[in-house]
């Protein structure tokens, strides 16, 4: 017990200088544009000095959302809230999203949906986003202009009332080398890449999809070579629905009036941050 109790300590540990290293990048990013746009009367200067802080803080909050995601899976605390879903509408939404990342960078994507004869199941539709929004991005990431990206989408019936759904990811990226493969799931794990060209990340994605993955009974396996590409496939175990059951959930939910407007009225604002207050 002993043992165990100074080996955590020490994982802890170990995880808190590399989390606190991780935050200081983009922290310093932050602090240092912010400094240099002081006295700056170049508009061009400053709208690019803002646009780096802009992304630096986006890093450091996807950092901040990854490691609180983690503390959760560690200690227990993060929870799944399976619900009746349609899974061709998550899809839909990912094309949509994926598709205006790739486009911005000359990338093809295509959803391709195989044989898939229910589309009502159950499942943490979040959490289900997060892992394939974590692969996805990766790929558009790590693909060059002009290549592709694709998800493909399939069905395999397990037993009465559960299929298997798998979801395979592909580009036509970098690849990976055989021993970072071997470690691509370790958090603050990353591999030595061109930083101008593919940009940073926080090295948490695809440690968290891993964990999601198993609280969903799933599993994931990737395949990859250096200069030719990634496949990465999520196979997940789920639990079959019906329209009538969908219906029942949503019709249950508070309708709120998507037109309704706050101009001309008046707020209580419970903030006691005077920033925070300022920003709201």
């Amino acid at each position: 017990a002993l043992l165990e109790a100074e080996h955590a300590k020490d994982t802890m540990s170990q995880f808190i200088m590399r989390a606190s290293h991780e935050m200081r990048t983009p922290l310093n990013a932050i602090l240092g544009f912010t400094q240099l746009s002081e006295g700056i009367t170049d508009p061009d200067v400053l709208k690019d000095y803002l646009a780096k802080i802009r992304v630096s803080s986006n890093i450091l909050a996807d950092l901040v959302n990854d490691i609180l995601d983690i503390r959760k899976i560690e200690d227990g605390s993060m929870q799944l809230y399976p619900k009746p879903m349609i899974l061709t509408d998550l899809l839909r939404d990912l094309d949509d999203m994926v598709g205006v990342l790739a486009s911005a960078r000359s990338i093809n994507f295509v959803t391709e949906i195989g044989q898939i004869d229910h589309e009502f199941v159950i499942c943490d539709k979040v959490r289900l986003q997060q892992i394939l929004m974590n692969l996805l991005n990766n790929a558009v990431k790590f693909t060059d202009e002009d290549g592709t990206v694709s998800l493909t989408v399939s069905e395999n019936f397990i037993r009465e009332g559960v299929s298997q759904f798998v979801f395979t990811v592909r580009d036509t990226g970098c690849g990976m080398s055989p021993d970072f493969i071997g470690r691509i799931f370790q958090p603050f794990t990353q591999e030595n890449r061109d930083v101008a060209k593919y940009g940073v990340g926080t090295g948490l994605g695809m440690n968290i999809t891993k964990r999601v993955v198993d609280m969903m009974h799933g599993d994931i396996v990737v395949e990859s070579q250096e200069n030719v590409g990634t496949i990465f496939t999520v196979r997940l175990p789920l639990t079959l629905s019906d329209i009538q059951e969908y219906h029942s959930t949503v019709d249950s939910r508070p309708v709120r009036d998507a037109a309704y407007s706050i101009a001309g009225k008046r707020l209580l604002v419970v903030e006691d941050n005077l920033i925070n207050q300022e920003v709201i």
